[in-house]
């Protein structure tokens, strides 16, 4: 349920489709609590959350998945930052967001990345990809750049 959830909305989804993305979500959370790769169905939940402008809820499982200490992937922590300062943007959090912000390029800079043309970590390269989407969402964000890849994905979007 985790991985097609995350796939599903790494970028925005069509709204007829969140309701049940939002539910394999929270189940993933919900069945996987006790599993040792628990953060990675919690970061699933916080997505899923903040795709349906639940950002409240979606901040609430990004910090939860950021405080525990059970095992996740540099790139799934990196996504993890991402939405938790995107939920606290859109909760208008301003000064927490650009705090949290912060520390999430900053942490991102740090892990090899296909924009400056690295490998990614073996093993790892789905959430990888996935941290490069959710890094390009919230630049635009905070900063209000968009690169041409995602000014392309916007106008795909348009319809005449």
């Amino acid at each position: 349920a985790e991985r097609v959830c995350k796939s599903c909305l790494l970028l925005e989804a069509p709204a007829a489709e969140l309701p049940k993305l939002r539910e394999l979500g929270h189940r993933s959370a919900t069945n996987g609590a006790n599993n040792g790769v628990s953060r990675y169905f919690l970061f699933a939940q916080a997505l899923a959350d903040y795709r349906a402008g639940q950002f409240a809820a979606s901040h609430d499982a990004a910090q939860k998945c950021l405080e525990s200490n059970k095992s996740m992937a540099p790139y799934g922590i990196g996504m993890a930052k991402l939405i938790s300062a995107m939920s606290a943007s859109r909760l208008g959090r301003n000064d927490q967001a650009r705090s949290a912000w912060a520390d999430a390029s900053q942490f991102c800079a740090r892990l090899p990345r296909l924009d400056r043309g690295q490998l990614l970590f073996p093993g790892d390269w789905h959430d990888g990809i996935g941290m490069e989407l959710l890094l390009r969402e919230a630049r635009q964000l905070f900063e209000g750049r968009s690169t041409p890849e995602t000014k392309k994905v916007a106008n795909d979007r348009i319809t005449p």
